[in-house]
């Protein structure tokens, strides 16, 4: 039995905070860029829940590369495989989404 002492579990343990803070954050960013809350959960619960069924549809490498499928693989433990290119995809879309929502905040309203 595997517990969290295990170096697989530890790295589950950690990559699951490491996954949902920037999943806060493309809430906080998608809110921002449409000024509404309720269309900000909107998009938030359709780009991490809803696209999955459609991208069942397609081939598995092209499926790979969507956020929150990238950014799901540091928590996977699956064997000979790295975490961190995936994990740095999620993060650097969620960068780039963040500034644009910054700048778009502040060419907006000031």
């Amino acid at each position: 039995m595997r517990g969290i002492g295990d170096p697989e579990g530890a790295r589950t343990l950690l990559g699951g905070g490491l996954y949902l803070a920037p999943i806060g954050l493309l809430g906080l960013t998608l809110g921002s860029l449409t000024r509404s809350t309720a269309a900000g959960v909107t998009l938030l619960i359709s780009l991490t829940i809803l696209v999955l069924a459609i991208l069942q549809l397609l081939p598995q490498r092209v499926a790979n590369l969507w956020l929150t499928i990238a950014g799901m693989q540091v928590v996977a433990t699956l064997p000979h495989s790295s975490p961190w290119p995936g994990f740095l995809l999620f993060t650097a879309f969620i960068a780039v989404l963040t500034a644009a929502a910054l700048l778009t905040f502040c060419r907006r309203d000031t």
